[in-house]
């Protein structure tokens, strides 16, 4: 896991989760995540392009 946030709204978190492959998401969701006992469902979203990335600030 990368970032984790806790947020209002229909989500209680938002995981970045980086792995090698897609496959190895699915065994962390299946042998870890969805394992945890507080954990009552999981919602996958998988980007499919990186439109913009960055890392700067609007300062006055």
């Amino acid at each position: 896991m990368v970032e984790c946030y806790l947020t209002t709204g229909e989500c209680d978190a938002i995981m970045r989760v980086v792995t090698a492959d897609l496959h190895a998401y699915w065994r962390f969701r299946a042998d870890y995540l969805t394992r945890i006992p507080s954990v009552q469902s999981v919602k996958t979203d998988v980007p499919m392009e990186t439109i913009k990335r960055s890392y700067e600030l609007p300062l006055p």
